[in-house]
Parts: C-alpha cells; structure tokens; sequence
C-alpha cells in the first residue's frame, strides 16, 4: 500500500508510464464493465483532459480513504491509503449528461478494466488533498505506473483477443 500525504510535485522518471490515478473503493476484475459518474471538479478534468489529448486509459487502485471527499493531515495514516496494484481501465464510452442532471453530474463514464497495473510512485501528491470551497477535490492524481503482463487476457503479448495493443498503450 501506499500512504497518501501532501508533499512537492515530482517529475517522472525518464522514460515512465504516467497515468491517471482514479481510487476506488471497490476492488475491479479484468473484463468487468466498471460505469463512473463524474461530479467533482479535478474528475471533470481528468475526462476534460482525455478528450482534448485522445487518452484513453487509467490506473483504479483499490482506495482505503475517508467518507469524505478527500482526506485532511487529521486522517489517521490506515485511512488514505491506495493500494499499489489496481485495475487498468480503458475508456470505452463518454456521456455529457449535464442537462439531465441540473448540473450535478457532469459525464457518465463506461470502462472497461483491461488488466492490471502497479503504481510506481504518485507525481502530484497533494492534489488528493486539496479542496474548494465546497470540499471538492480540485486536481486528479497522476502516477508512474508499470502495466502488467497478464497472459490469461493477452495484455500486452497478443492483446488482440481484448482489443489493448502494445503500442496503444505506449501512447496514452
């Protein structure tokens, strides 16, 4: 596991898979459909951000986090923590739904987990901590990430069979 706390901006290292990180707290199986509403703000900019940049991928670890919508320097260190290995989530459908729902949900989002990845390290910790006024979290977190082969489902050798080449993931 890996204990969330604020801390500096760091930079990638040369040659690093970076990610979106997106804690759940469910625990997400390769060729499950996983469905996301988006409301907060820094989650209104992780979505905002794969349409402008194409992207389609994202880390889902496993999240030991508070009720609330982000955790304070109060919060017990057992209680933001994500784990460090999680699903691979690929993008496969994006909905504005702004109208339907008055504002409050912004997209419905529909994954699909594709395998497994293991976070390396966070780049932008603080960011799981910072909130507006509302007590909404501002900024997504982002990771180094390493995917991980997984022969079953062909993930990276033969990724054919669920649709995940190599080289597609290279570029997200």
């Amino acid at each position: 596991r890996l204990e969330m706390q604020k801390g500096p901006e760091v930079a990638p290292a040369a040659n690093a898979k970076v990610m979106p990180i997106f804690p759940l707290r469910t625990l997400e199986w390769p060729g499950s459909i996983v469905q996301l509403k988006i409301i907060e703000p820094a989650h209104r900019r992780l979505y905002e951000d794969f349409l402008m940049k194409g992207t389609r991928y994202l880390m889902a670890p496993l999240a030991l986090l508070p009720n609330t919508a982000a955790p304070s320097e109060d919060t017990p260190a057992e209680q933001r923590q994500v784990c460090t290995v999680g699903a691979l989530l690929k993008l496969n459908d994006l909905k504005e739904v702004s109208e339907q729902t008055d504002g409050v949900v912004k997209y419905k989002a529909r994954h699909t987990v594709v395998g497994r990845a293991r976070l390396r390290g966070i780049l932008n910790p603080s960011a799981a901590f910072e909130v507006d006024d509302y007590g909404a979290k501002i900024d997504y977190l982002r990771g180094e990430v390493e995917i991980l082969p997984d022969d079953e489902i062909g993930l990276q050798a033969g990724a054919g069979r669920r649709g995940v080449p190599t080289a597609e993931l290279q570029g997200s």
